[in-house]
């Protein structure tokens, strides 16, 4: 777990290689709502996403990542109140292991 966390919280944006495929980890504070295209072209090729979203811009931002993740097939899960990952639907997330 703690692998893990490290690599969900790491700051800098990794590639890992896993079982052949690519995954992309990209990390945003959204404090301007310009950043949500950028977001969202990252949530079209299949990027885990995780934002920290400014109290100011929480409602709208998560409103259009919602959307998106909707017609995606992306599952949003809230981590804390302002902190949220975003993950293809093809990965399976369980907190509980």
């Amino acid at each position: 777990m703690d692998k893990l966390k490290n690599w969900l919280f790491d700051t800098e944006k990794e590639t890992l290689s896993y079982m052949h495929d690519e995954i992309t980890l990209d990390q945003y504070t959204i404090d301007d709502y310009k950043l949500l295209y950028k977001i969202g072209d990252n949530l079209k090729c299949n990027h885990i996403i995780i934002c920290y979203i400014d109290e100011m811009f929480l409602t709208r931002s998560l409103d259009y990542l919602k959307g998106i993740c909707f017609v995606l097939d992306y599952q949003h899960i809230p981590l804390t109140n302002n902190i949220y990952l975003f993950l293809p639907k093809t990965i399976n997330y369980n907190p509980n292991s």
